[in-house]
């Protein structure tokens, strides 16, 4: 194979860029919110389990 170049011609774009930083920090913030939502569900649920398991063992001990 022949050693060869590429030209890529820079133009502006015609359109406005999609990218706006605000919209982006928004939803990294929205995101830690979700994920913290979810830590606390599943912290939620950890308690209810435990208390569960408790109830069922007290109930064994009464028999």
């Amino acid at each position: 194979p022949s050693a060869t170049e590429i030209e890529f011609e820079s133009i502006p774009a015609s359109l406005p860029a999609c990218y706006l930083h605000e919209s982006a920090q928004a939803q990294s913030a929205d995101a830690q919110q979700a994920s913290q939502k979810s830590a606390d569900a599943s912290l939620d649920r950890n308690r209810i389990l435990e208390d569960v398991v408790q109830q069922q063992a007290d109930f064994g001990e009464k028999k």
